[in-house]
């Protein structure tokens, strides 16, 4: 096997491939040069225009070597009604369901693992949320290789609501990429080969979604009271997604997290915005 060759085709797919047919939604393996170009972790790359879910559905008291259930969705396109991934998987989740519940234990709970080309949409995102609404017996942990106009306001505040909603949300690392290949990938037992800007877009990533999920939330009552100032309608949302905060006012300024952060309660509240705060600057990309 000549691993020279195999390594440049590798970084050729990183910006095309070939486009093949899709039988069926799901497949049970991904190409390997879809996965290049598709889940090429680099911010704002052209032409990927699709969305890739590699998905297991698993018991959380399930000790199986193999998954319940395991593939990949894409995009619906026509002839079919267009829908994106989310959509599809949750489609096939409930025809599925009665069949997915005769392998749980009495009381246990599903197990449901996403590694997504792009983040969800604030379309999708609404639609996962009462997804999960519907199935209380349900943790969704999302591996994410791309976000999805993380500037926008509308798509950073609809990754708050699916995580407050109880999804776990991370960005992919080299190990998720390694393992995508290895458990999704049709690899034809060639290695993965890590593009070399993969880490360095990790960190930016990393920070870029950390900064959307971590505002700073204190109790309503007790921050007013403290202040001698009149509470906010607690259903207000303040946007201070910035990776860092220095607070003058003695209160104490967010930590770091290092994987995912858990859901925010919620009957916290954001940081008001009359609170003499300073903020530092926000990188630049």
């Amino acid at each position: 096997m000549d691993l020279q060759y195999l390594k440049e085709k590798a970084e050729a797919s990183l910006e095309y491939y070939i486009q093949k047919p899709w039988t069926r939604n799901p497949m049970e393996q991904l190409y390997r040069d879809y996965f290049y170009f598709h889940f090429y972790n680099l911010p704002n790359p052209r032409c990927r225009l699709g969305c890739y879910i590699c998905y297991h559905v698993e018991g959380t008291q399930t000790h199986l070597p193999m998954p319940f259930k395991k593939g990949v969705f894409e995009n619906q396109f026509y002839p079919k009604k267009s829908r994106h991934a989310e959509l599809c998987f949750i489609s096939w989740f409930r025809n599925q369901k009665k069949f997915l519940d005769k392998k749980l234990s009495p009381g246990e709970k599903y197990r449901v693992t996403w590694y997504m080309s792009w983040s969800p949409c604030i379309y999708c995102v609404n639609a996962v949320i009462r997804f999960l609404e519907e199935n209380e017996n349900m943790d969704l942990t999302v591996f994410i290789a791309r976000l999805y106009y993380s500037y926008s306001p509308e798509h950073r505040q609809g990754l708050r609501r699916l995580h407050q909603a109880g999804a776990q949300m991370n960005i992919m690392s080299s190990e998720d990429f390694e393992y995508c290949w290895e458990t999704f990938v049709n690899h034809r037992r060639t290695p993965f080969f890590p593009w070399d800007d993969m880490d360095a877009n990790y960190q930016r990533l990393s920070m870029t979604l950390e900064a959307i999920l971590q505002v700073r939330c204190f109790h309503p009552c007790s921050l007013c009271s403290h202040l001698h100032t009149p509470c906010l309608p607690h259903h207000l949302s303040l946007d201070l997604s910035f990776p860092l905060l220095r607070a003058s006012s003695g209160l104490p300024a967010p930590c770091w997290g290092t994987r995912s952060i858990p859901p925010s309660p919620s009957h916290m509240v954001p940081l008001l915005s009359h609170l003499p705060v300073s903020l530092l600057p926000f990188p630049s990309w």
